[in-house]
This record gives C-alpha cells, sequence and structure tokens, in this order.
C-alpha cells in the first residue's frame, strides 16, 4: 500500500463562504473519508488575491492505496450519483484537482 496526497482547490459561491466551509467541514470531508483509500484530510485557506476577490480553499487528502486512480474514480461516481450530501455554495466551475505521488526521480 502506497501513500498519495490528492489536492483539491476550489471557491465558494460569491457571498457564500460560511456556508461552503459549514458543508466541506461539517459534511463532505466525513463522506469522503468513508470512500476506500482516503484517510485523512486537512483544509486551507489560499492566502493573497485569487485574481476575482474570492478566497480559493484546498482540502489535502491522504489517499493509501495500490490504485489511486480506481479510489478517486470512485470518489467522482459519488458525487455524480448523488451519494453525497450536495451543496449550492460551491463554484464548481473552479473545482480543480491533481493527485501527488511520492515518485519523484
Amino acid at each position: 500500500m502506497r501513500s498519495y496526497l490528492f489536492v483539491v482547490r476550489s471557491k465558494a459561491q460569491p457571498g457564500r463562504d460560511a456556508d461552503y466551509n459549514a458543508w466541506y467541514d461539517g459534511i463532505h470531508i466525513g463522506e469522503v473519508l468513508q470512500r476506500d483509500g482516503f484517510v485523512a484530510c486537512q483544509r486551507y485557506a489560499v492566502q493573497g488575491d485569487s485574481g476575482d476577490g474570492r478566497r480559493e480553499y484546498v482540502a489535502i487528502y491522504t489517499l493509501e492505496s495500490d490504485e489511486p486512480a480506481v479510489n478517486i474514480t470512485g470518489l467522482g461516481s459519488a458525487m455524480a450519483d448523488g451519494t453525497f450530501t450536495p451543496t449550492d455554495s460551491i463554484d464548481m466551475a473552479s473545482v480543480r484537482s491533481e493527485l501527488l505521488s511520492p515518485d519523484y526521480v
């Protein structure tokens, strides 16, 4: 089993930061951590101007798996099929993600 970091960057809808953060911290992280391979999460707010006057947030999930792409695909499926609790406070167009591997050489 190998450890990876799955990094998700996103923004709230304009003026909805409080709703977005309450949903993310109170609901979404718990739902993600119930999925296979996802074992921890830390959240951060990006400091400085994001270019559009809105704050950007970063969630860093620790993923332990031999097939992280399978785990991430399962996460996407759960979001698409209504398994996860939705919110209208997230700006879905702002969501970006990347998988970080310990293979740097």
